[in-house]
């Protein structure tokens, strides 16, 4: 006893005295506002049993309906949060049902009662008890030095001013030792209400539920998830524009002076591919992943001109394409596309005029995509732009997310080889 003593008034300030007797104040102005009813009949004078047994229904329904105003809730929170130093986050809204929203079944949900409500109303219920109980503490404290004043007056042995003082003080001086143990048992009282058991029951009753928590944590995996999507759609796209922006300008700069035609053609492809980079990341910035015309899924032309404009760069490519690509569904284009434009991009960046050959093969159950570059002339083998492979390692990620097998190394012979094998759907494999 002696050690809290000391812990609730050395670590304690009587400034977070002052802040945590305001606090359950407010419960207890509270709990005068649901008292009201019972005080109104005590003035009134009414004594019978059904009124007291009807007014403490009322007091019991004002209490529940506190749990339903919402801005109450957010007030008391905001109030608990400011002095008590807790955290209290905000409940998160959890769907209802899948139902539409202008139906009966969807409003009369929206009137029922939640768990939110009912942790709110006896949130309510502890606040204004213990807020009551603090007022009751507190005017008793307060009234004692008064009355031990008229205690003195009436306990004068006689009417003398010297006799009268001497009476009031040694009363007063009586009333100073339980007025000081119940100031300690206020302190205690306080500290162990407002630093115990509301700074520990408000997250629970204030809080967001275990179901609320649950979706707001899968809400934040969501778009954890989408946030890493469109890193690493940026990383690819502007990662392979800059590869094949830096080629054409450093071919440009070379052959401004001797060839201007092809300095003009490597411009040319710088703003192709700057427009296609852009164009794509606006669509993916603005969230319109539907639209058909700007994100349709590439075809065998897309990829045709694909090929050319690396041949362009510098990559003498051939290719030997399946004549049903197109008929593939839209997911397969776009990750044998992918897979073209990294090993394209790659060998680019580290085998510099080397001959590159692309595959794309449907067989009977699996789509084949590969790309294998020759190992690059001696003194051609720099790197453009410095690769991360971290291109890679998110194209495996994607095949493997479609039961796919990936595979991407150095050939024997020399040269680098990346190969991706694609299950096809059922759907698929008949038509093949």
């Amino acid at each position: 006893m002696i050690d809290y003593a000391r812990t609730v008034f050395t670590e304690s300030s009587w400034r977070s005295a002052g802040v945590q007797l305001a606090y359950l104040s407010t419960g207890g102005v509270l709990g005068l506002c649901y008292a009201a009813p019972p005080m109104a009949l005590d003035v009134l004078g009414v004594r019978s049993v059904e009124a007291w047994l009807a007014t403490c229904a009322l007091v019991a329904l004002l209490v529940c309906a506190s749990g339903f105003v919402r801005p109450l809730r957010d007030l008391d929170r905001g109030i608990t949060n400011s002095m008590l130093g807790t955290s209290v986050p905000a409940p998160s809204s959890v769907g209802l049902i899948d139902a539409p929203p202008s139906s009966r079944l969807r409003r009369f949900l929206r009137l029922t009662p939640s768990y939110t409500v009912w942790r709110a109303s006896l949130w309510f219920a502890f606040r204004s008890l213990f807020g009551l109980l603090t007022l009751a503490i507190v005017a008793m404290i307060a009234l004692m030095p008064p009355f031990a004043v008229a205690l003195g007056f009436l306990a004068a042995d006689s009417s003398d001013t010297v006799d009268v003082l001497l009476s009031v003080v040694r009363c007063l001086a009586l009333a100073a030792i339980p007025v000081t143990i119940l100031l300690y048992l206020a302190r205690v009282w306080m500290h162990g209400l407002s630093a115990g058991l509301f700074a520990d029951t408000a997250p629970e009753l204030l809080g967001p539920s275990p179901a609320e928590q649950i979706v707001e944590l899968q809400e934040r995996l969501r778009r954890m998830a989408e946030s890493d999507r469109l890193g690493r759609m940026l990383h690819n796209t502007v990662g392979r524009a800059l590869t094949g922006i830096v080629r054409q300008a450093a071919a440009a700069r070379k052959t401004l002076g001797s060839d201007p035609e092809f300095a003009h053609q490597a411009l040319s492809d710088i703003e192709t591919v700057g427009r296609a980079a852009h164009e794509q990341i606006n669509n993916w910035l603005a969230g319109r992943p539907e639209d058909p015309v700007k994100m349709r899924p590439p075809n065998k032309a897309d990829l045709d001109g694909f090929l050319r404009l690396i041949h362009r760069q510098g990559v003498p490519v051939s290719a030997d394409i399946s004549d049903d690509f197109d008929d593939l569904p839209g997911i397969l284009r776009e990750e044998a596309y992918g897979v073209a434009q990294e090993g394209c991009y790659n060998a680019l960046r580290h085998a510099t005029q080397a001959p590159t050959h692309l595959t794309v093969a449907t067989r009977k159950s699996e789509l084949e995509v590969s790309v294998e570059n020759e190992a690059p002339a001696p003194g051609r083998s720099a790197a453009v732009v410095p690769g991360s492979r971290k291109g890679l390692r998110d194209l495996a990620q994607r095949v493997e997310a479609l039961n796919g097998s990936f595979e991407a190394g150095p050939c024997p012979g020399g040269g680098f080889r990346l190969r991706v094998l694609i299950p096809l759907p059922p759907t698929d494999r008949c038509g093949f």
